[in-house]
């Protein structure tokens, strides 16, 4: 699409400007290089995001490298509107002219999504239940969560779920996903009793309860009980 939309504004120009035709080629390449170090080369995920980590500075910073992707937002954008400038300024009933419009169009159209974004959860879902959460017992200081098991979601979801009680309630839980966790934290990730059980041992809590999402009630943590 991007390409398209070059040749399209290098054909509009009949004197070409030599700086406008670096700028958009530059864009162009920008984008090429962009999408290319982001593609995995194998099985194992080896991509040539390797050497950006190894040899850039601030290439080590990224945690998600598919985010990366997001910075190639700004020279598309500007790339689809010096396209479309071109095009409103110098459209002639032609066969190119009636291409770039359709090419335009098309990229406004992409953007279309009937289903929205995928969230599997929104505002008015997390207000109602955070309401049918009782009241906490007063001399709780920190809690973990016992998901619901008919709860057919993702542990990311239930992590933040966790995450937006403790949030509302303005106590520590020991589950919530921030993207980086302590050291010795994986299995409480994964919602495994025994892990959250060494993590209240080894760090010496007292008065943890654990909120049981299905039957929507505190629990006072035993080790007997887990």
């Amino acid at each position: 699409m991007l390409a398209a939309f070059l040749l399209t504004f290098l054909q509009k120009k009949r004197h070409y400007n030599i700086y406008a035709v670096c700028f958009m080629s530059s864009l162009f390449v920008a984008v090429l290089i962009g999408m290319a170090i982001c593609v995995k080369l194998s099985s194992s995920g080896i991509a040539w995001w390797y050497f950006v980590y190894k040899f850039i500075p601030g290439g080590k910073s990224v945690r998600a490298v598919g985010r990366f992707l997001f910075f190639l937002s700004f020279p598309l954008a500007l790339s689809i509107a010096l396209s479309g400038n071109s095009i409103t300024v110098a459209v002639q009933k032609s066969v190119q002219a009636v291409v770039a419009v359709m090419l335009l169009v098309l990229v406004f159209a992409f953007q279309i999504r009937r289903g929205g974004a995928l969230a599997g959860w929104n505002r008015e879902a997390g207000i109602d239940a955070i309401a049918a959460v009782p009241t906490p017992p007063a001399d709780m200081e920190s809690f973990y969560l016992i998901p619901d098991e008919s709860d057919k979601r993702g542990i990311p979801y239930k992590q933040l779920d966790a995450y937006e009680l403790a949030t509302w309630l303005e106590v520590p839980t020991l589950n919530g996903y921030s993207g980086t966790h302590p050291p010795e934290w994986d299995g409480i990730w994964n919602f495994n009793m025994i892990a959250i059980k060494d993590w209240i041992f080894k760090n010496q809590l007292q008065h943890v309860y654990g909120y049981d999402a299905a039957e929507k009630k505190w629990v006072l943590y035993f080790k007997e009980n887990i």
